[in-house]
């Protein structure tokens, strides 16, 4: 019974003892019993090192080994912390105010009847479930501490982990464009970038997941040292998910609210891709960057619908984003770009060419013949550069995927 109340009666008094133990043990409490203070001090010492401390304390004042207002004295000592019951026949008032002066609930006097000893345990054992209530609540409270403060631990950790690999991100000036396709049994990658000025916002990535394996394609704004950093960043965590396995979703979440944490207010926009070969599929989500141009064997390229979508990262809390899933196919291939290189325009003296478009990119990648992946993204890449006259006027990015296996 999840009410059953913890009573240890310590009273010299055999038969008082018994007669008060059957009643409460009548009521469904727990009752155990003790002649004596040291006896009962012990009792009480044991179930509080236990984890299992008594709720009720009812004891005699004149006790042999050691009185009830010592052993009251002592369990106050010792920060054992329960309702009690004096029961006795000594009614000096200095007594008793000093009984209460040490948290002594109620004062019963001797001789009583049994109904007047309940009538008064009444409002006794409201306080002490009261009292058990309030300790099972702080009880809550501290679990819920211990816990959060456990995941703040790992947070930091995580935290620092994380700054760690960004200041040797820092140190190396790594090229920002993370390839592992010699992880992945055929795959063929191949990635072309132009960027403006060397401290460029652009970050490719290729990696081995659990199931196959993700892409991911990022812009910053700007061009400064910031847009290094946060394209810096922005590797981390995508290098990073490969333990922790975010979906599409879960993963533009986690960067999104990583750059909120810089305060920079810089904009930042990506397309993820997670190849799943186990469920043979390929789920791409957006953040406000161009979706992916998707080409099956001996078709004509495609372009998922409303490229761009998704709200972009790195400025708001809540964020919309958008997702597709299709089949895997055998000899497919997927373009990602930039959003700038369907934009691709020439120099400021030549602006009346007109730019090169989403569909012009689409027909590019799609010219027909037996081309390799390499062949195919030289061809549009080429055919961009030489209509910006190898001046564009942004950053132009452009990544190629075909893998060729038998999904069966």
């Amino acid at each position: 019974m999840p009410d059953r109340i913890h009573i240890l009666i310590a009273d010299d008094d055999s038969t008082l003892r018994r007669s008060l133990g059957q009643v409460l043990l009548s009521q469904g409490h727990v009752v155990d019993t003790s002649r004596s203070g040291a006896s009962a001090l012990e009792i009480l010492r044991m179930a509080h090192h236990e984890g299992n401390p008594y709720d009720l304390l009812i004891t005699d004042i004149r006790m042999p080994e050691m009185t009830g207002d010592q052993l009251i004295e002592c369990l106050r000592s010792e920060g054992m912390e329960l309702e009690i019951v004096v029961v006795s026949s000594f009614t000096e008032k200095e007594l008793i105010v000093d009984l209460l002066r040490h948290g002594v609930t109620e004062f019963l006097e001797k001789p009583f009847t049994m109904s007047g000893f309940l009538s008064r345990m009444d409002g006794v054992l409201v306080r002490v479930r009261n009292r058990r209530e309030r300790l099972n609540h702080t009880r809550d409270l501290e679990t819920q501490v211990d816990h959060m403060s456990h995941e703040i631990a790992l947070y930091r950790s995580g935290l620092q982990k994380m700054s760690e690999q960004f200041s040797k991100e820092l140190e190396r000036k790594q090229d920002l464009v993370s390839l592992s396709q010699e992880d992945i049994p055929g795959l063929t990658v191949e990635s072309r970038l132009r960027p403006l000025n060397l401290l460029n916002g652009n970050f490719i990535g290729v990696q081995k997941v659990r199931s196959g394996f993700e892409v991911l394609v990022a812009h910053v704004e700007g061009s400064d040292m910031e847009t290094s950093c946060l394209s810096i960043l922005t590797k981390a965590f995508f290098e990073n998910n490969a333990e922790v396995n975010h979906g599409g979703k879960g993963f533009l979440r986690a960067l999104n609210t990583g750059l909120l944490e810089l305060e920079t207010g810089r904009k930042v926009t990506a397309v993820h891709a997670r190849m799943d070969l186990d469920k043979r599929q390929i789920k791409v989500t957006s953040a406000g960057h161009p979706t992916p141009i998707l080409q099956l064997s001996d078709t004509p390229c495609e372009t998922l619908p409303n490229s761009p979508v998704g709200d972009p990262l790195g400025l708001n809390p809540e964020i919309s984003l958008e997702s597709w899933v299709f089949p895997l196919e055998n000899a497919m291939r997927l373009f990602f770009f930039s959003n700038s290189l369907e934009a691709a325009s020439p120099f400021e003296g030549e602006a009346e060419e007109e730019s090169i478009g989403l569909e012009g990119l689409k027909r590019l990648l799609s010219k027909p013949g037996e081309r390799s992946l390499k062949e195919t993204i030289d061809i549009a890449w080429n055919a961009m550069l030489d209509h910006t006259h190898y001046f564009p006027l942004n950053d132009l990015l452009l990544l190629g995927l075909e893998w060729k296996f038998p999904l069966a």
